[in-house]
C-alpha cells in the first residue's frame, strides 16, 4: 500500500499492462490491476478503490472501477461493448486512461494501440468522492482481506500470464499508447513512453 498508487476521483491515472488468457474456463471475474479489497478493512469499505478487471465470469469483457461503497451503489463501472473484446489466448497489451471527471467520458480503454467501445454499466459515484484505500495493490486478481498478512490472500484471479504492468499519474495520449503497443516485448515504460 504505497501512497503513489492511490487515486482518487478527482485524480488522473493511466494503467497498462500485457495479458495472455489460459483458454481456461473460469466461473468468476479475474482482476487485472486492483486496488481494493474483497472484505470491507478498518477504514474502507468492501472493494473501495480502483480496478481493471474481467466483467463476466469467461474473463473475456475488460471493465474499469472506481467505487467507493459497494452497499450504497456508490461507484462508477464501464466496461467493454463487445463481450469478447479478449476472445482469443494471445499476449495482447491493454490499457485504461482515467481523466478525473467520475463519468463515462473521462475513461478510454485501448485493445493493442487501438481504443474499443466502452459502455456505462453503473454512474452513481459522486465528483470529489474519496475512494482512497489502505488496500495494497494487487496484480493478477483483487485482495481478499486487506487485514490478512498471509501468503495467498487474493481472490477473483485471472486465468492466464500477465507482463509489463504500468502506472502513470497523468492520461496517457492516443500516440502515447501506440508507442507503448509498438514498442513490442520487454519495452522499458520506467523512464516515459518509448519514441516512435
Amino acid at each position: 500500500d504505497n501512497n503513489l498508487l492511490d487515486f482518487n476521483t478527482d485524480d488522473t491515472f493511466s494503467i497498462s499492462c500485457w495479458l495472455k488468457r489460459s483458454g481456461a474456463t473460469p466461473s468468476q471475474e479475474g482482476g487485472f490491476v486492483t486496488k481494493m479489497a474483497n472484505q470491507a478493512g478498518s477504514n474502507d469499505s468492501a472493494f473501495q478503490g480502483y480496478a481493471l478487471y474481467t466483467f463476466d465470469t469467461l474473463q473475456k469483457r475488460p471493465a474499469f472501477l472506481l467505487l467507493h461503497d459497494l452497499g450504497a451503489n456508490d461507484f462508477l463501472r464501464v466496461i467493454a461493448t463487445d463481450a469478447n473484446t479478449l476472445n482469443d489466448t494471445n499476449f495482447h497489451n491493454l490499457i485504461v486512461t482515467y481523466n478525473g471527471n467520475s463519468d463515462l467520458s473521462g475513461v478510454k480503454m485501448y485493445l493493442d494501440g487501438s481504443s474499443i467501445g466502452l459502455t456505462q454499466n453503473t454512474d452513481n459515484l459522486e465528483v470529489g468522492e474519496s475512494i482512497l484505500t489502505n488496500t495494497a495493490l494487487a496484480i493478477g486478481g483483487f485482495v481478499n482481506n486487506p487485514a490478512a498478512t498471509s501468503q495467498g490472500n487474493q481472490v477473483l484471479n485471472f486465468s492466464g500470464n500477465m507482463d509489463e504492468v504500468a502506472i502513470w499519474t497523468k492520461v496517457l495520449s492516443a500516440a502515447e499508447v501506440t508507442a507503448i503497443y509498438n514498442g513490442g516485448s520487454g519495452v522499458d515504460v520506467r523512464n516515459g513512453i518509448p519514441d516512435d
